[in-house]
Formats: C-alpha cells, sequence, structure tokens
C-alpha cells in the first residue's frame, strides 16, 4: 500500500515468538461443536492429526505445505472471496492447513480457484470452489446456502474482494465511484448479510475485512478507495456492536507494502520504490502475504475471540509515519 503520496509515480493509466504448544502425535484437538463427519461424502472432517510430536517442547520450522494446529480452527469452515490469486490465496491455504474446510470464490478464472482447492484437498480438507461475482447478492447468497447444505455450516467469512484505481479526484466519474463502492464496499456488505443469519442463529460467527491503509488516511489519487475502505472498517465496527450478543465478531486488516507479484505491473521502476519503502516503514521491510493470513488465523481462532470491531495493522508500522 502507498505512503501518502511518498513513493515514486505509478505508471500512467494504473493504480496505485511464541513456540506453538507442542501435543503428543496421538491427541487430538478437544471438541467444541465445530463440524465434524456432517459431510455426506465422507469423514474428512475428522481427519488430521497433530504434526508434530514433542522433541525437546521446540516445534520443527515449517514450511508453506504443511499443515499446523491453530486453536479453534479445526473442523471450521471458511468462506474466502477472491481466493484466486495474491492475499485471498494465501488466506484461504493458510486456513486449509489449520484444518478449517474452505469455500473459496474468484470473478471469472476458475482454472486458478480450482487449483487452490485443488491444494486445500491435498491438507486433507474439503474445499468448495465456484465463480461467484461479489457484488451479487442472490448469486452470494445461493453459494452460502450451498456450504451451509454440503460442509454443515459457515462459520468464517473473509471479505477480499477488492479493485484499486488511480484517477485525480477531479477525474473521476459518478459511475468511477459506484463502481469503486460497490465492488469494495457493497461486496463486503453482501457477504455480510449472506453469512450473518447462519453465524447469528448458531451463535458463533467471525467475519474479517481485508480494508488496507486505505483505511487510515487519505491517499492522493484514490479518493474513492479511500472512502471504500473506511467504510468497510466502519461496517466491521458496526457488526461487531450489533451482532456482538450473538457470538460474532467483526474485524478489519491494514495490510500494508507486500512484496506481491502485482507490483512489478503497478510500479515501473520497482527497485527504486521498494527502496524507498524500506527505508520509510519502521520495520525497514516489506511484508508478504503469509503476514495477513496469519493475522486472519488469529482474528478467526480462539485466540482471537475477546478481539471485535478492531483495525489489525499489518503494515510494519506503516500507519505511524
Amino acid at each position: 500500500m502507498p505512503l501518502r503520496g511518498r513513493v515514486p509515480p505509478l505508471r500512467p493509466g494504473r493504480p496505485a515468538g511464541r513456540s506453538r504448544p507442542c501435543l503428543r502425535q496421538d491427541e487430538e484437538p478437544a471438541g467444541d461443536g465445530r463440524h465434524v463427519n456432517r459431510s455426506p461424502r465422507g469423514d474428512l472432517r475428522s481427519a488430521g492429526k497433530p504434526v508434530f510430536a514433542c522433541q525437546n517442547r521446540v516445534p520443527p520450522r515449517r514450511t508453506m505445505g504443511e499443515q499446523m494446529e491453530v486453536p479453534g480452527l479445526r473442523g471450521r469452515v471458511a468462506v474466502i472471496t477472491a481466493a484466486g490469486q495474491n492475499i485471498g490465496r494465501v488466506v484461504a491455504l493458510a486456513f486449509a492447513r489449520a484444518g478449517a474446510h474452505i469455500v473459496i470464490t474468484g470473478g471469472s478464472d476458475l482454472a486458478k480457484i480450482e487449483a487452490v482447492a485443488d491444494e486445500a484437498r491435498s491438507l486433507g480438507v474439503e474445499a468448495m470452489a465456484s465463480i461467484c461475482d461479489g457484488t451479487d447478492e442472490t448469486a452470494m447468497n445461493a453459494l452460502i446456502e450451498r456450504a451451509i447444505a454440503e460442509l454443515g455450516g459457515v462459520d468464517i467469512a473473509v471479505s477480499c474482494v477488492g479493485i484499486r484505481p488511480h484517477q485525480p479526484i477531479a477525474e473521476i466519474t459518478l459511475q468511477d465511484w459506484q463502481k469503486v463502492m460497490k465492488t469494495n464496499l457493497g461486496s463486503a456488505f453482501i457477504l455480510t448479510q449472506a453469512v450473518l443469519p447462519h453465524m447469528r442463529r448458531r451463535k458463533y460467527g467471525r467475519l474479517l475485512y481485508m480494508a488496507g491503509t486505505d483505511a487510515l488516511f487519505p491517499l492522493a489519487n484514490r479518493a474513492h478507495v479511500v472512502a471504500a475502505k473506511h467504510g468497510m472498517h466502519g461496517l466491521a465496527k458496526a457488526v461487531a456492536l450489533e451482532c456482538g450478543p450473538d457470538g460474532v465478531t467483526a474485524n478489519s486488516i491494514a495490510p500494508g507494502w507486500l512484496d506481491t507479484d502485482r507490483n512489478a505491473a503497478w510500479y515501473p521502476d520497482l527497485a527504486a520504490t521498494y527502496e524507498h519503502v524500506r527505508a520509510t516503514v519502521p520495520l525497514r521491510t516489506l511484508g508478504t502475504a503469509e503476514d495477513v493470513a496469519n493475522a486472519c488465523l488469529y482474528l478467526a481462532s480462539d485466540m482471537g475471540k475477546f478481539v471485535t470491531g478492531h483495525l489489525l495493522h499489518v503494515n510494519g508500522g506503516e500507519f505511524m509515519v
């Protein structure tokens, strides 16, 4: 995410620890009402054991393809929108590695989201992939109903849909404005409306919104994006307040500068841009999509069960500068 206008200009027309607790190799996580053995297609929900045994109380380093134990996530069902690539893809696979079954959507490329679903299935969880326009209320409602019918429910919803056009405010048309609002904020609202009735009935739910640093401060040439992202965090706070008594939490995440493939298309002199970022961000480095995924796991798990209405910074301290 840009640093308040101090980044080299965009190409014209482009958008701007502690160790985990050890479990015995034969020890299963405690049951707490999560979705277990409810699929008509088998008993995958009960599959999967802790991936390490106690050896001097220090677990081995994990790779991206390994399973991991995150309190309260094994057997849950998580819906992640825009999961075919970038942050959405990494978030979806992180939930799968934590033992959650996933429902993922993409806008047009079925092959991409099917590839993500196949990778998730290889980890021993169930995965449902679907082309679904996040701004289509009817399509989203149908997808959630299907997920409830086939997977037994929906516990977690992560809204990753978003566009970031780069336009001076004087050049933004009403049509441009409405497109950004519909895509970024409208899709978050539609996903929320689709899952909330089910979550409130079950007295459990986790809603996450990918707001970004645009939800913190204004950025030049991105008025519509800034307004929409502020709205996403406002939505999270409203849901947190209204639905807290029903066991539903709602939080936003503010990723900062991440080292992703799409940066090369946005910044013509990528090396100079990265050098500037490293000199400015307090941690002097860029983040990764895995950093954002870890934040999602925390907020959706039992570790974050008492956190709601919060905007979690995953930006190396960028929000302070």
